[in-house]
């Protein structure tokens, strides 16, 4: 399996994620579960991910913030900047 190489921390930009990032959102769930030594668990598919995240009501992003500031470290400002940015 080829995977998508995930860019040094100081690179990384927040953007909405697009339809045409699905397969990259999927590569990465992969990843996690074969590092995790669970690459079986993985049931979801590209099709999951486009009705549960760009569908009628999307279900992607409910955890922005325990990941923007739990694992990336963003403070409360920077975090209130991109939400009044319309970023998350």
């Amino acid at each position: 399996m080829k995977h998508t190489p995930i860019p040094p921390a100081s690179t990384v930009s927040v953007r909405f994620a697009t339809r045409a990032d699905v397969p990259t959102i999927l590569d990465f769930i992969r990843q996690l579960a074969a590092f995790e030594r669970e690459p079986d668990a993985v049931k979801t598919t590209e099709a999951d991910l486009l009705r549960d995240g760009f569908g009628a009501r999307p279900q992607l992003g409910q955890h922005n913030r325990d990941v923007l500031q739990g694992w990336l470290g963003l403070s409360d400002a920077r975090l209130r900047e991109l939400e009044a940015a319309g970023v998350v």
